[in-house]
């Protein structure tokens, strides 16, 4: 069974828009005014390609790439996983309303875990019934933000 996964890279800004230029490849630009991440997708070949100054994101492959916004982009494949490599003093926020490290236990007693920075935690998410839900969204210090949608484990 084939996963699907779609990504969202929401870049946090004010001013300028992106350009799409199709030619081939599905190119987004993105004007230089935060410093984005490494991308990197393992499973079905997926060329992705990014760019620093200015940003510009490119794939090639199972993958389809659509601007959804002046500065937001989609990246959808029908399989394969994403591994965002971070800075050394990248911190991550958000991915859920609540953090519990047992999920059957927590479904009766609710108890805070971690804290507000989510770097170097696996956070495990399923779509169950509770009054609380996972966010699959964070976002990080660096200015982007990363919507994963899909609630396929993997």
């Amino acid at each position: 069974m084939k996963k699907r996964l779609w990504w969202i890279i929401a870049a946090l800004a004010f001013s300028a828009s992106c350009v799409a230029v199709l030619d081939g490849l599905q190119n987004i630009m993105v004007p230089d005014f935060f410093h984005p991440p490494k991308l990197e997708i393992t499973g079905a070949p997926i060329d992705v390609n990014l760019a620093l100054k200015p940003l510009k994101v490119s794939v090639k492959g199972d993958a389809k790439l659509e601007q959804l916004g002046s500065h937001v982009v989609k990246l959808t494949s029908s399989s394969g996983h994403l591994r965002i490599p971070l800075a050394k003093d990248e911190l991550i926020y958000g991915l859920t309303m609540r953090l519990v490290s047992d999920r059957k236990q927590s479904e009766s007693q609710i108890e805070e875990v971690g804290s507000l920075n989510r770097r170097g935690e696996i956070v495990y998410m399923w779509e169950i019934p509770s009054f609380a839900s996972y966010i699959p969204f964070y976002v990080s210090s660096r200015g982007y933000g990363l919507w994963v949608e899909g609630w396929d484990p993997g």
